[in-house]
């Protein structure tokens, strides 16, 4: 462990993200780091080692946690990593052939508590439309075993942030909605029936 941390830090005055580095001297100095910024740090370490393992360990398992990494506020401006949003959220979907027994679960958990937002958000939503039509038996198995009520959250992140006569949108719902009715009448009933709910 010692060692792993001297690496790490050493690791970190090496590397920036699209400004990173200069970000993280504009921010308050905590001389005990917090959890978001040891966390900030070690995906920024794994991320340039090219280190899929790491950084699918240290990427948030809630919402919470990845809008506190990856997200703006009004008031505080940007999170520690909102210039790396992109970049570490593409990466993430690529470790999942490295973690394909915890991937699943933690991108349901991110997802389960998330509304829609530019951005960061935004990215993370796409991406997980695309892994799910790449997925989908994978998806809906899993989905099997969550509560209804958790798996209504996570389909309502999906379809968030437009309106009923998004043509984008409805078409993104037809896409998906027939892909797992195909699989499993009854998560294609959760799905159209929530998306309907949102857009009455």
């Amino acid at each position: 462990m010692k060692m792993l941390f001297i690496t790490l830090c050493i690791s970190l005055s090496l590397f920036s993200c699209n400004g990173y580095a200069n970000h993280k001297t504009n921010r308050e100095v905590n001389p005990i780091k917090d959890s978001t910024g040891i966390k900030a740090d070690l995906l920024q370490v794994a991320y340039s080692k090219n280190n899929y393992f790491l950084f699918f360990k240290a990427f948030p398992d809630t919402f919470e946690d990845f809008l506190n990494l990856y997200g703006f506020d009004d008031e505080k401006g940007e999170m520690p990593l909102y210039l790396c949003y992109e970049k570490h959220i593409k990466f993430f979907f690529k470790s999942y052939d490295l973690n394909k027994g915890k991937f699943i679960p933690k991108l349901f958990n991110l997802a389960k508590e998330g509304h829609w937002a530019a951005d960061a958000t935004g990215v993370l939503q796409n991406e997980i439309l695309i892994f799910i039509e790449i997925h989908p038996n994978d998806v809906v198995g899993y989905l099997e075993t969550k509560p209804d009520s958790e798996v209504t959250h996570f389909w309502h992140y999906i379809f968030d942030g437009s309106s009923r006569n998004d043509k984008q949108n409805n078409a993104k719902f037809d896409t998906i909605y027939n892909l797992i009715k195909a699989i499993n009448k009854k998560q294609g009933n959760i799905i159209k029936e929530e998306f309907l709910k949102m857009h009455e």
